[in-house]
């Protein structure tokens, strides 16, 4: 094998080398951004049930008070 050869050879098994780990490399960047991806779907899922939890509790007080006449409803009637 000539210098020549053996430069080229070495050169190619380096790029596919470092092509090899930047493939990893991309590899554990998605699977990170996929990790952080599924923990914002969690947190906005969780902060959405809160929402609706918060409101539902509105609601019931809202009903409560109109039940026991301490406060006028909120909805009139004709």
């Amino acid at each position: 094998m000539t210098d020549q050869n053996r430069t080229n050879q070495e050169k190619n098994e380096a790029v596919q080398a470092n092509a090899g780990h930047a493939e990893e490399e991309g590899k554990k960047d998605k699977a990170r951004l996929d990790a952080e991806a599924a923990r914002a779907d969690e947190k906005a899922k969780q902060k959405d049930a809160l929402t609706k939890k918060a409101e539902s509790r509105e609601l019931d007080r809202e009903l409560d008070d109109s039940m026991d006449g301490s406060d006028p409803p909120s909805i009139t009637q004709p």
